[in-house]
């Protein structure tokens, strides 16, 4: 992998997770299709957009699930321009957070999906 640590994240309301990297290239996947299984952050938007980035790494919930921003780096859509934030869409993330959660492992089913654990 390419150690590509994010520094921006925003989830919008079609569950739309985008990702400004440190190189400043910008990626997204849409969580309820891209992640396997089930999971809250599939189902519930206010607990998705909760989403915070931990340690200056792992993009991360407050349940402790977690996700491997390289994955995304290299299996989601690039795009040019950062989307704008607003009340309906949620609200950009700089800040990292401490968490005392343990990080979900992040398992493949095949290269183009996976599954939280």
């Amino acid at each position: 992998m390419n150690n590509k640590n994010p520094k921006q994240i925003l989830i919008n309301d079609n569950f739309n997770l985008f990702v400004k990297f440190d190189d400043n290239e910008i990626r997204y996947v849409n969580l309820k299709t891209w992640l396997d299984g089930a999971s809250k952050i599939k189902t519930d938007l206010d607990f998705c957009k909760q989403a915070f980035i931990e340690h200056g790494y792992a993009i991360s919930w407050p349940n402790g699930i977690s996700i491997d921003p390289e994955i995304i780096y290299a299996e989601g859509k690039k795009i040019k321009d950062f989307p704008k934030a607003n009340n309906q869409s949620g609200i950009p993330i700089f800040v990292t957070k401490p968490s005392f959660f343990a990080m979900a492992v992040l398992k493949y089913h095949s290269p183009s999906s996976a599954r939280l654990t």
